[in-house]
């Protein structure tokens, strides 16, 4: 892990200290922020307490804060916070809001027009808690360039060296490619298993199979890192599947919004509907794959 990059004596607060927030409060804090932790859960507060100046409960935390982070984990989290406790209310002129959440694009746009007096940044992140303590997530960012450059301290110290990519002006851009691009990773779930169903009823073994996957045409960073996960039965539990299906919801309104009909993502959304009604909203951002070794194939099961 490398020592991220001095923040300087500037104020920052992280609303959210869970799975994700807490390594990123940790690397804030090493940078030599002033970091002040924000969230509703006691037992959360407790493990910020180690390193944030302060805790709290209570938006009203990040009143005299030079930037604002929000680590939320679904989107009624992130509306919650910004417009039921008053987040836009309490942050002062100025202040720079940088939203992680795979937030709805509607709502990041709402967030930025309520927080008029600041830089507000769509920058939703790529990797999970072991990148978020190494500084080496990927955020996805929609922003002006002078809210871009104001953000970009904090990013820096987060990201991998080619981490912080620039999608477009508006600050939902950031947002629509990471639901995009997580879309088309959990068509890759349900495709790479529905086929290794088949190829196991046949004859060939999965780890055969993934083998001369390795050597074919439908070779890919899913199939070479997280396809033996799927095998052993590791469902990548950094992630809640509740999650991964209200993303593949908010590809559909995108969709329909955008007159596009996307017969394959909703194939894709309908088996993660499936998933989610057998096995319930526990962890697991690749518990679709499952569905073929239990019997899930066919309509309905």
């Amino acid at each position: 892990m490398s020592a991220p990059p001095a923040l300087g004596t500037r104020d920052i607060a992280v609303i959210g200290a869970g799975r994700m927030g807490l390594p990123i409060l940790r690397r804030l804090a090493a940078a030599g922020a002033r970091v002040h932790a924000v969230d509703v859960d006691p037992l959360r507060r407790e493990a910020a307490a180690a390193v944030a100046a302060t805790v709290s409960g209570d938006v009203d935390a990040t009143r005299d804060c030079d930037a604002v982070v929000t680590v939320l984990p679904h989107v009624q989290a992130f509306d919650d916070v910004a417009f039921g406790s008053g987040l836009v209310a309490h942050l002062r002129a100025g202040t720079v809001w940088i939203d992680l959440t795979s937030n709805d694009p509607r709502r990041a746009e709402r967030a930025a027009v309520a927080h008029s007096s600041g830089p507000f940044v769509g920058a939703p992140m790529g990797g999970g808690p072991r990148e978020a303590a190494a500084g080496e997530l990927t955020f996805w960012v929609g922003a002006d360039d002078e809210s871009l450059a104001a953000a970009r301290p904090v990013l820096t110290v987060l990201a991998r060296p080619d981490g912080i990519q620039h999608v477009g002006h508006r600050v939902s851009d950031g947002c629509v490619f990471k639901l995009l691009s997580n879309a088309l990773w959990f068509g890759q779930v349900t495709a790479v298993s529905e086929s290794m169903a088949i190829a196991a009823r046949v004859g060939i073994p999965s780890s055969r199979f993934a083998q001369l996957l390795a050597e074919s045409a439908a070779r890919s960073a899913f199939t070479d890192a997280y396809l033996p996960r799927l095998i052993d039965g590791d469902y990548v539990t950094d992630f809640a599947f509740a999650s991964c299906v209200e993303e593949l919801d908010l590809v559909d309104r995108l969709a329909c919004d955008a007159g596009i009909h996307t017969p394959t993502m909703n194939a894709t959304r309908d088996v993660h509907h499936r998933a989610l009604e057998r096995y319930g909203p526990v962890d697991g951002e690749m518990l679709a794959g499952r569905l073929p070794l239990d019997g899930g194939l066919a309509p309905g099961l």
